[in-house]
């Protein structure tokens, strides 16, 4: 099963749309660069940690990663059902 599974992951990520074949998984690294700039404001020393502004960045970095976590679940579910089809 292993074998057969490891023939036919490349020949997988080739036929998926998109750029090089990796289809779905482009939009992770998109948005990971989307949420920068809430990383960097969260990271940035001057910020009062018992603030409102970093309550609020929080709570969009959380919305953010929700969303990230909710993409990277469907692309994951569509590999393993292009990988068994």
């Amino acid at each position: 099963m292993i074998a057969a599974t490891e023939t036919k992951l490349p020949r997988l990520l080739m036929e998926l749309p998109g750029p090089e074949g990796v289809g779905p998984f482009d939009f992770r690294t998109a948005f990971t660069f989307a949420r920068l700039p809430t990383n960097k404001r969260l990271l940035d020393p001057s910020l009062d940690p018992k603030s409102g502004d970093a309550t609020a960045l929080l709570t969009r970095w959380g919305h953010l990663h929700a969303v990230r976590t909710f993409l990277s679940s469907v692309a994951f579910v569509i590999f393993v059902w292009r990988l068994t089809n």
